[in-house]
């Protein structure tokens, strides 16, 4: 699987994605993976691992 890295995040929208991601209980990583694919249409959401 490939990876990529993410420059230049402007701070409100990385205290955006964290919040979301706690408020969700998943990883940054994976929330930022759930809004990608529910913005390209992704028809199911990204997999979150058990609590």
């Amino acid at each position: 699987m490939a990876s990529i890295a993410l420059k230049n995040v402007p701070d409100a929208l990385l205290k955006a994605l964290r919040l979301a991601a706690k408020t969700e209980r998943r990883s940054l990583n994976q929330e930022v993976m759930q809004v990608l694919g529910l913005a390209l249409g992704r028809r199911t959401p990204a997999p979150t691992s058990s609590p």
